[in-house]
Parts: C-alpha cells; sequence; structure tokens
C-alpha cells in the first residue's frame, strides 16, 4: 500500500512538473508549443481503411473515394468525395476523411435535414487567432450556412421553428464531433 502512493505521488509530482513547463513554455514562446502541435496532431488521424468505405455504402452515400490527400502538414487520411446523400441534398458534393464523413452522414440523418448549405471543407489553413492547424486542414470540418430553410447567420438567435432547428442541429453535432461551433 505504502508503494502505491509513493507511486501516485511521484506520478502528480511528474503531472505537475509537465503542467507547469507546458504552461510556461505556452506563456512565453507560443510558437514553439503551435509549432509542436502542428508536427504532432496528424499522428493521431485515422483513415479508417475499407471498413470506413463500406459503413458509408451501407448507409446508401453517394462517393468517390480519393485515397490519401494533401501533404506532410495537413493529411487527409482516406479522403472521400460525397455528392450525395440518400434523404438530404447538399449545395455542392463535400471532401472529408472517411471517418469525417460517416459522422457527418450520421449527423445529417439523425436532424431529418432535407438540404444542408455549406461553405467547403478541405482547407489546409491555421486557425483565426491561433498557430494551430484547422481541423478543415485534415478534412474533419465543415462549414454549414444552412439547414433546411434555416439560415445561420439569421435565424440562430430567433425563437421560432428555424432557431431551434439550428440549435438542435449543433446540439446533436456534439455528439458526433469534436469542435461545434
Amino acid at each position: 500500500m505504502r508503494f502505491l502512493k509513493y507511486i501516485t505521488v511521484i506520478g502528480l509530482g511528474f503531472l505537475l512538473v509537465v503542467s507547469v513547463t507546458v504552461a510556461l513554455l505556452y506563456h512565453y514562446n507560443r510558437t514553439f508549443v503551435f509549432d509542436t502541435y502542428n508536427e504532432i496532431r496528424p499522428l493521431f488521424l485515422r483513415g479508417g481503411g475499407d471498413k470506413c468505405l463500406s459503413k458509408l455504402e451501407e448507409r446508401g452515400i453517394s462517393f468517390q473515394a480519393l485515397g490519401n490527400q494533401g501533404d506532410k502538414i495537413c493529411p487527409v487520411l482516406n479522403a472521400i468525395k460525397i455528392t450525395e446523400l440518400p434523404s438530404t441534398s447538399l449545395s455542392s458534393s463535400i471532401i472529408l476523411s472517411c471517418p469525417a464523413a460517416v459522422k457527418f452522414a450520421d449527423w445529417v440523418k439523425k436532424i431529418e435535414a432535407k438540404s444542408l448549405t455549406h461553405m467547403g471543407t478541405l482547407n489546409c489553413r491555421k486557425m483565426r487567432s491561433f498557430g494551430i492547424m484547422s481541423e478543415h486542414s485534415y478534412g474533419l470540418a465543415i462549414d454549414i450556412s444552412k439547414i433546411d430553410e434555416a439560415i445561420i447567420k439569421t435565424h440562430w438567435n430567433n425563437s421560432g421553428g428555424k432557431g431551434r432547428k439550428l440549435r438542435t442541429a449543433a446540439k446533436e453535432a456534439c455528439s458526433y464531433f469534436t469542435n461545434v461551433l
């Protein structure tokens, strides 16, 4: 028992040292922290392989498999170009990584969207006000401007049905995606 307490204290001490070090590096050298994050982030991407492609086929999604796209800085693993969804019309085709495409299709089905207008998906860029790469860089994000007749800029704060539709869609998106704005 004493050994476990000793290990726990050492572990907590190590975590504290690492946390303070990262905080100091961030405070005094944000560029280092952002650059390190940008180098490490692509290592955690997964493309889903053939199993992912099968999931899209099972859902009745019309798509074109593009293979791995991008470069070392902005890799998109197992990129997919969705041209048509079974019950939702898209303003134009979208390109996402296969796992993101599956999540996107499931979310659109869940919110029962009949039409969806977007402003794009794939874009190798840093996030505004930060030095870290946007999730768009990896084919993991989509900017949506309109769901059915509900326009985000116009109806988000409305108390009527269109505002509720948008807020419900955003709340549901949290179950599928890591970043929802």
